[in-house]
């Protein structure tokens, strides 16, 4: 029996600057889709002073062999309200 490949989600929440210097990003990975939500709201809360917005969010495998971009229109209209 193959053991099921551990799953990793990924989320960046990015803002804009007035030059390269002032404009910004964080990444960083959970171990369960809502920790991840969780993260992306928490770091849009913590960099509220400069307008982040959510740039990304993948389910990978830990080897990488496999990845899914889960950050729809949907899921960043409803994260942007927050």
């Amino acid at each position: 029996m193959q053991n099921p490949k551990k799953m990793i989600y990924y989320f960046t929440v990015s803002w804009d600057g007035i030059d390269e210097l002032t404009e910004g990003s964080v990444t960083h990975m959970r171990e369960s889709y809502k920790d991840a939500i969780e993260g992306i709201k928490y770091y849009m809360e913590k960099y509220k002073l400069r307008d982040p917005y959510p740039t990304g969010l993948s389910l990978t495998t830990i080897d990488q062999e496999y990845s899914e971009n889960l950050l729809t229109d949907k899921l960043k209209h409803y994260l942007m309200e927050k």
